[in-house]
Protein backbone atom coordinates (compact mmCIF):
# COMPACT_ATOMS: atom_id res chain seq x y z
CA UNK A 1 0.00 0.00 0.00
CA UNK A 2 2.95 2.35 0.55
CA UNK A 3 1.76 4.42 3.52
CA UNK A 4 4.11 6.18 5.91
CA UNK A 5 2.83 6.97 9.39
CA UNK A 6 4.38 9.93 11.20
CA UNK A 7 3.49 10.34 14.86
CA UNK A 8 4.77 13.29 16.83
CA UNK A 9 3.79 14.14 20.38
CA UNK A 10 0.38 15.65 19.56
CA UNK A 11 0.19 15.12 15.81
CA UNK A 12 -0.36 12.10 13.60
CA UNK A 13 -0.31 12.11 9.82
CA UNK A 14 -0.73 9.41 7.20
CA UNK A 15 1.16 10.15 4.00
CA UNK A 16 1.84 8.07 0.91
CA UNK A 17 5.55 7.19 0.90
CA UNK A 18 6.12 9.13 -2.33
CA UNK A 19 5.11 12.43 -0.71
CA UNK A 20 8.44 12.91 1.10
CA UNK A 21 10.86 15.72 0.29
CA UNK A 22 13.97 14.16 1.85
CA UNK A 23 14.21 10.57 3.06
CA UNK A 24 16.15 7.31 3.28
CA UNK A 25 19.28 8.72 4.92
CA UNK A 26 22.05 6.13 4.80
CA UNK A 27 25.55 5.66 6.19
CA UNK A 28 27.43 3.17 4.02
CA UNK A 29 30.39 3.01 6.41
CA UNK A 30 34.04 3.31 5.53
CA UNK A 31 35.67 3.05 2.13
CA UNK A 32 39.37 3.53 2.89
CA UNK A 33 39.41 6.67 5.13
CA UNK A 34 36.16 8.06 3.73
CA UNK A 35 32.71 7.70 5.28
CA UNK A 36 30.07 7.54 2.53
CA UNK A 37 26.58 8.87 3.27
CA UNK A 38 23.60 9.58 1.05
CA UNK A 39 19.96 10.60 1.04
CA UNK A 40 17.04 10.64 -1.40
CA UNK A 41 15.51 13.96 -2.44
CA UNK A 42 12.11 13.98 -4.15
CA UNK A 43 12.25 16.85 -6.63
CA UNK A 44 8.58 16.22 -7.48
CA UNK A 45 7.81 17.68 -4.04
CA UNK A 46 10.42 20.46 -3.86
CA UNK A 47 11.86 22.76 -6.52
CA UNK A 48 15.65 23.02 -6.58
CA UNK A 49 15.27 26.83 -6.78
CA UNK A 50 13.54 26.80 -3.36
CA UNK A 51 16.43 25.06 -1.58
CA UNK A 52 18.66 27.43 0.40
CA UNK A 53 20.80 24.88 2.20
CA UNK A 54 21.48 21.16 2.48
CA UNK A 55 23.10 19.95 5.70
CA UNK A 56 24.45 16.46 6.51
CA UNK A 57 25.22 15.89 10.22
CA UNK A 58 26.90 12.82 11.70
CA UNK A 59 26.21 11.69 15.27
CA UNK A 60 27.55 8.75 17.26
CA UNK A 61 25.91 7.56 20.46
CA UNK A 62 23.91 10.81 20.55
CA UNK A 63 27.02 13.00 20.31
CA UNK A 64 27.65 15.36 17.39
CA UNK A 65 30.67 14.24 15.32
CA UNK A 66 30.83 16.45 12.20
CA UNK A 67 28.80 18.12 9.48
CA UNK A 68 28.85 19.22 5.86
CA UNK A 69 26.79 22.17 4.61
CA UNK A 70 26.11 23.31 1.06
CA UNK A 71 24.59 26.75 0.59
CA UNK A 72 24.84 29.80 -1.65
CA UNK A 73 27.25 29.42 -4.56
CA UNK A 74 28.41 26.03 -3.23
CA UNK A 75 24.81 24.75 -3.38
CA UNK A 76 24.40 25.98 -6.96
CA UNK A 77 27.68 24.26 -7.91
CA UNK A 78 26.62 21.05 -6.16
CA UNK A 79 23.18 20.88 -7.78
CA UNK A 80 24.60 21.71 -11.22
CA UNK A 81 27.22 18.98 -10.86
CA UNK A 82 24.74 16.38 -9.57
CA UNK A 83 22.08 17.17 -12.16
CA UNK A 84 24.56 16.25 -14.91
CA UNK A 85 24.48 12.70 -13.49
CA UNK A 86 20.81 12.66 -12.49
CA UNK A 87 19.49 13.64 -15.92
CA UNK A 88 22.05 13.94 -18.69
CA UNK A 89 19.44 15.35 -21.07
CA UNK A 90 18.99 18.49 -19.00
CA UNK A 91 21.31 21.48 -18.85
CA UNK A 92 19.27 23.25 -16.20
CA UNK A 93 19.63 21.93 -12.64
CA UNK A 94 16.51 23.88 -11.62
CA UNK A 95 14.28 21.60 -13.68
CA UNK A 96 15.34 18.28 -12.09
CA UNK A 97 12.36 16.03 -11.32
CA UNK A 98 11.88 12.69 -9.58
CA UNK A 99 13.61 11.03 -6.66
CA UNK A 100 17.39 11.57 -6.80
CA UNK A 101 20.15 10.31 -4.52
CA UNK A 102 22.60 12.88 -3.13
CA UNK A 103 25.89 11.56 -1.74
CA UNK A 104 28.14 13.32 0.75
CA UNK A 105 31.52 11.80 1.59
CA UNK A 106 33.34 12.60 4.82
CA UNK A 107 37.12 12.18 4.76
CA UNK A 108 39.21 12.29 7.91
CA UNK A 109 40.64 15.80 8.30
CA UNK A 110 42.23 17.92 11.00
CA UNK A 111 40.58 21.20 10.02
CA UNK A 112 37.54 22.55 8.21
CA UNK A 113 37.45 22.58 4.43
CA UNK A 114 35.43 24.19 1.62
CA UNK A 115 35.76 22.29 -1.67
CA UNK A 116 33.37 24.49 -3.67
CA UNK A 117 30.45 22.11 -3.07
CA UNK A 118 30.48 21.48 0.69
CA UNK A 119 31.79 23.31 3.74
CA UNK A 120 32.98 20.49 5.99
CA UNK A 121 34.08 20.57 9.60
CA UNK A 122 37.11 18.69 10.89
CA UNK A 123 36.52 14.95 11.17
CA UNK A 124 38.43 12.60 13.45
CA UNK A 125 36.90 9.19 14.04
CA UNK A 126 37.97 5.60 14.64
CA UNK A 127 37.69 3.89 11.25
CA UNK A 128 37.21 0.54 13.04
CA UNK A 129 33.67 1.62 13.96
CA UNK A 130 30.89 3.41 12.14
CA UNK A 131 28.95 6.46 13.36
CA UNK A 132 25.36 5.53 14.13
CA UNK A 133 23.24 8.44 12.97
CA UNK A 134 22.98 10.62 9.89
CA UNK A 135 20.63 13.62 9.98
CA UNK A 136 19.99 15.44 6.71
CA UNK A 137 18.16 18.77 6.55
CA UNK A 138 17.00 20.68 3.48
CA UNK A 139 16.27 24.33 4.27
CA UNK A 140 13.93 26.61 2.34
CA UNK A 141 12.61 30.10 3.15
CA UNK A 142 9.33 28.65 4.44
CA UNK A 143 10.44 25.49 6.31
CA UNK A 144 13.07 22.84 6.92
CA UNK A 145 12.74 19.19 5.88
CA UNK A 146 14.69 16.70 7.98
CA UNK A 147 15.27 12.96 7.88
CA UNK A 148 17.58 10.54 9.65
CA UNK A 149 18.53 6.89 9.38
Amino acid sequence: LGVLVICLQFFCAFMPNNSFVVGNARISCWQENTLVTDVDINFNNIDAKDINCIKFEIFDKGEFVTSAVSQGENLQNLLKYCSSFWDTNRNDYLSVQGVRTLTCKFSLREKSQDNGYWERESFNFDTNSCPQTLVVTICTNSRDYTTSN
